[in-house]
């Protein structure tokens, strides 16, 4: 973002100029349950009362 535009194409010599687009990000319209994050790869631990944690 703070580099100095480009004029040209280094590779084709054309004009250019320096677009600066949106990015889109995944909706999420439920809370993840356990397989499901299970599923994608994380390992799920939960907080035992004498504040330890056990792998489900």
């Amino acid at each position: 973002m703070d580099r100095t535009p480009l004029t040209q194409c280094p590779l084709c010599r054309r004009p250019v100029k320096k677009l600066i687009s949106s990015f889109s990000t995944p909706k999420v319209t439920k809370p993840l349950s356990v397989s499901d994050a299970k599923n994608a790869g994380f390992t799920i631990l939960e907080k035992r009362c004498d504040g330890n944690y056990e792998k489900l």
